[in-house]
């Protein structure tokens, strides 16, 4: 079977071949969920938004301009919606895998949630700053 790229399968829908949104979906629909499921810690939750975020994807194709790649795009919706979930439950807990901001670059950090590079920066100086002071607080106990 062969591969297309992303911008091929959002042409094709964008001119009608709705059909063609099932191999985005089978593309982004783990990496999605995953994010999500980071964010919300709820399996539940994270299939719900998740659906929902496809729902979103697909309604705003059309505003999707290729200024950023389509995974960011698509990620950043997943992002916001996960957010907008936790507000509304209270949360204020966000946990992300190391693996997944090794293999992200601070810009796209950044596109993602919205922060300016350098703020990204900041953030992730005082975040660090603070799990060194707890975990040496653990040692010491």
């Amino acid at each position: 079977m062969e591969l297309y790229t992303d911008t091929y399968y959002i042409k094709r829908i964008q001119a009608g071949d709705t059909a063609c949104f099932a191999c985005l979906l089978d593309k982004y629909s783990r990496p999605v969920h995953s994010l999500i499921l980071k964010v919300v810690r709820s399996r539940e939750d994270a299939e719900e938004l998740a659906q929902d975020v496809f729902m979103k994807v697909f309604k705003h194709l059309s505003s999707f301009k290729g200024e950023c790649s389509f995974s960011t795009w698509i990620y950043r919706i997943a992002y916001n919606t996960a957010i907008s979930e936790t507000r509304k439950k209270k949360h204020e807990f966000l946990a992300i895998e190391d693996t997944i901001i090794n293999n992200v670059s601070e810009e796209e950090v950044a596109t993602i949630t919205g922060f300016t590079p350098s703020n990204v920066k900041v953030k992730l100086h005082r975040i660090r700053k603070k799990l060194f002071v707890v975990l040496k607080g653990m040692e010491e106990r």
